[in-house]
């Protein structure tokens, strides 16, 4: 599906180069986009399914409240975050092009949440 471009002249021309429309907004084909966000979700639901355990469990066994296990149900709880926040601000500039993201605040959320994962865990523990 080609896509009227105006010239130096003004015409609307068709233009029948390789570019299709869906390369203006996103950075891959359909079929790739789908493939990241399917990864992107079975990634997403995972992370949250597989650290939600690690710390139910260590709060509801009182033999597994150990201060190693509190350091790693802080962990968990530092991936859930990261989850929760970042990956879809990740997914988000995976698929679109920075110019043409759908909605004009996503691209204020997407850069604080870009610079804030930026930070290292070191700094903040």
């Amino acid at each position: 599906m080609g896509m009227c471009v105006r010239g130096p002249d003004g015409a609307g021309n068709e233009t029948g180069g390789p570019f299709e429309e869906y390369e203006l907004f996103y950075r891959h084909s359909y079929t790739m986009t789908a493939v990241y966000c399917v990864a992107y979700f079975i990634v997403f639901i995972v992370g949250l399914v597989g650290n939600s355990f690690v710390i139910a469990v260590v709060f509801r066994a009182p033999r597994m409240r150990t201060v190693t296990n509190f350091f790693i149900v802080n962990l968990a709880l530092a991936d859930v975050l990261v989850i929760v926040f970042c990956l879809p601000a990740t997914l988000m500039s995976n698929i679109f092009v920075r110019e043409y993201r759908p909605v004009s605040h996503c691209a204020v959320f997407c850069e604080t949440i870009s610079l804030l994962g930026e930070i290292p865990v070191s700094k903040l523990s």
